[in-house]
């Protein structure tokens, strides 16, 4: 079921802009520092007499934030109404006088003209007067004005505390990186110089068989062997030697035998 729009009935509203109207006739609304304190009163007002009496006609429950918004609502419509129903000033006479200065009971309004646009305009004529719509809005309120600052620079340290761990977290994001890259660099050129000894060895190894096999046919002998397997001979001696230096053993090492 989709959620119903909330809507002001004419009853609430009309006991909404007479306690507003009461309580700027006797100075209480002036003694508010704050629109909560002006207006939480007034929404109260409004819910006892209707919502609290009779929740299925009147079914929403406002708050003073919904007042105050009604109130600024309703003097808009009302200075849009009294902008329409403003007379035309004729136009000034041949002799330079202005005519409508000599009709003395010609008002800048056509108030009844406004009935026209707004049944209720009277009514609030009677609240709202000719007190332009910005009178309400540009009060000092230095308590909220003060609250509003302080969140501000609650919402800045909080903010900048994030970015501070966020350029750490960057940093070493970075910093890591770059350990990884300089590692695997290392690996590669590691893996490159085996490569090119294996490369080496087996060249070595083609270049001797080549060669041995252009001899003479001549393949006995005890040195009939190719210098190639001599030379890999030699190498893997040199790579068990390490080996065996490498786990302790030395070339004197010698196995002692009991006789006895």
């Amino acid at each position: 079921m989709p959620l119903r729009r909330k809507k002001w009935t004419e009853e609430e509203e009309r006991c909404l802009i007479d306690r507003y109207g009461e309580m700027c006739l006797d100075g209480t609304l002036s003694k508010m520092k704050t629109r909560e304190k002006k207006y939480r009163p007034i929404a109260a007002h409004v819910n006892a007499l209707h919502h609290s009496v009779d929740p299925s006609t009147y079914p929403f429950q406002w708050s003073w934030k919904d007042a105050s918004t009604k109130v600024q609502n309703m003097r808009h419509q009302y200075l849009l109404v009294k902008h329409k129903i403003r007379r035309q000033r004729p136009p000034q006479s041949s002799d330079g006088h202005d005519e409508a200065a000599s009709v003395e009971d010609l008002d800048e309004f056509d108030w009844i003209d406004g009935l026209s646009y707004w049944p209720n305009f009277l009514r609030y004529k009677g609240v709202f007067g000719d007190h332009p719509l910005e009178e309400e809005e540009t009060v000092p309120e230095a308590v909220e004005a003060e609250e509003m600052r302080r969140r501000r620079r609650r919402r800045r340290r909080r903010w900048g505390a994030v970015d501070r761990w966020r350029v750490r977290m960057e940093a070493a994001a970075v910093g890591h990186r770059a350990a990884v890259e300089r590692a695997a660099a290392r690996a590669v050129e590691e893996q490159r110089g085996f490569v090119g000894q294996v490369v080496g060895i087996v060249g070595q190894w083609a270049a001797a068989a080549v060669g041995g096999g252009g001899g003479g046919g001549g393949g006995g002998g005890d040195d009939g062997g190719s210098p190639f397997v001599s030379d890999m001979v030699h190498h893997l001696n040199g790579i068990v030697h390490v080996e065996h230096r490498m786990d302790g053993h030395d070339d004197d090492d010698q196995f002692i035998v009991d006789d006895g």
